[in-house]
């Protein structure tokens, strides 16, 4: 059974989504869900309170007046693009749109995204500012996210290939697995990997309990045991992934807020910033 609905995330400001990632991403998430809604928010700059020498001497209100304009500009063409491209893949889809300013756009998102079962999220190039922030969305929706990568392309119409899950034994990753079990359950093969001489892992520490936790939900899995190597974490989990051929990466997200600063550990910020495949994180 696929999520019933998933939220994809558009970016329309400063720059929209170029249409190839947005199909791209819209592909992916037929393969994992038969519902999608594009959510569109478009900023609006315009009422902002300038001072004296920033309405007269900077022209403030006709930048931000521009800028408004720009930014209602591209949320029409991304839902002109969205619409067109859902009905291209034959999906049920739905437009999400919202106008607010800047401080409100996390709101906004966060919003919506606690009412479907998972959210989207593609990247967007690292020197564009992006409305859409994954950790805010992975720390406080609590949903799932799926990262998209830059230049990811989906080869698959149906069905998940080969889904892989980071586990550690920790609380984050049994979280990660429970939420993704929609995809675990028609994926063509599971692997659950545990990567060693990276982090203290309880000597003890064993699969059978989680083989026995998936096998009674319908998930025949594989176990794995592979050595980082002196590599970091993200390293080591990007080796597995191209090794195996993984198209799905789950992993818990693992972090804390001190004064709204997020401080991510390794795997997660490695996986929000750059992951090799679309990866479910959950917290």
């Amino acid at each position: 059974m696929a999520f019933a609905e998933a939220l994809l995330t558009l970016t329309t400001y400063p720059d929209r989504m170029p249409k190839s990632r947005m199909r791209e991403a819209l592909r992916f998430a037929k393969v994992i869900t038969p519902n999608i809604s594009g959510i569109v928010v478009t900023e609006n700059f315009i009422g902002t309170s300038f001072s004296a020498f920033g309405n007269v001497v900077l022209g403030l209100p006709a930048i931000a007046a521009d800028q408004t304009k720009r930014s209602y500009e591209n949320a029409r063409l991304a839902t002109a693009d969205f619409e067109e491209l859902a009905a291209e893949e034959k999906v049920s889809s739905k437009v999400i749109s919202e106008s607010c300013n800047s401080a409100e756009v996390s709101f906004r998102l966060l919003r919506h995204a606690r009412v479907h079962d998972v959210t989207i999220m593609p990247l967007m190039p690292t020197d564009q500012f992006c409305q859409c922030d994954p950790e805010t969305m992975l720390f406080e929706s609590g949903r799932p996210v799926v990262i998209i990568p830059l230049g990811f392309k989906c080869t698959r119409s149906e069905g998940i290939g080969t889904a892989a899950v980071a586990w550690d034994f920790g609380g984050p990753a049994a979280r990660a697995i429970a939420d993704a079990l929609p995809i675990l359950r028609t994926a063509a093969s599971v692997r659950v990997v545990t990567i060693e001489n990276e982090k203290p892992i309880e000597p003890d520490a064993s699969h059978e309990e989680l083989q026995r936790f998936l096998a009674r939900r319908g998930v025949a899995a594989m176990f794995d045991r592979y050595d980082a190597a002196e590599r970091n974490i993200g390293e080591a989990l990007n080796s597995y992934v191209k090794q195996h051929g993984v198209d799905v990466l789950v992993m818990g997200g693992y972090g804390h807020s001190r004064l709204r600063e997020f401080v991510l550990g390794g795997a997660t910020a490695s996986m929000l910033s750059n992951p090799p495949v679309p990866v479910l994180l959950s917290h």
